[in-house]
Order: C-alpha cells, then structure tokens, then sequence
C-alpha cells in the first residue's frame, strides 16, 4: 500500500497514490547526518542557511516506515575564497 493515513477531527482516513512526496526539506543542519551522509570533515562544514533543517520531518517519515529515495551523498556547496581574502 502506498498513501498517506491521516487523523483529523478524531477521524482516520487513508489517502491512497502511486507515490508520497514528503517536502520536509534537508538535514544540512544537522551534525552527525551531514558527516553520515556525505563523508568524514563534513561536521567541520560552515552551514549558511537555515538552523532548522536538522532532517527531523526525514527522520520522522524513516521511523513510520518511508523508503529513502535520492542522493543522499551529494550536495550543492562552493567555496567563498573571495569572501574570506577579505
């Protein structure tokens, strides 16, 4: 089965698909996911962006069952030599 339960109001439902997509947005906040998922000296990685993506709406849909899907080992960063001659 592939779909989504929810509860609303007291009441379960189950919404059935070919596919779920769980938007949660990623885990490059997150310490101990980032040197997990993309090698050893990634704890070392300066994170600009939000603080708040530490991959808990990931670990959330994992732990009820979801099936990685993706590169997990791959990310898109650059170097800010420039900024940093400064």
């Amino acid at each position: 089965m592939i779909g989504v339960k929810l509860k609303s109001e007291g009441k379960s439902e189950d919404l059935l698909g070919e596919a779920v997509i769980i938007a949660t947005g990623g885990f490059q906040a997150n310490t101990e996911w980032r040197t997990r998922y993309l090698g050893p000296s990634w704890d070392l990685a300066k994170v600009r962006g939000t603080r708040f993506s530490t991959g808990d709406g990931l670990k959330m849909a994992l732990d009820a069952g979801a099936m990685p899907y993706g590169n997990w080992s791959g990310c898109h960063a650059h170097w800010l030599g420039r900024a940093l001659r400064r």
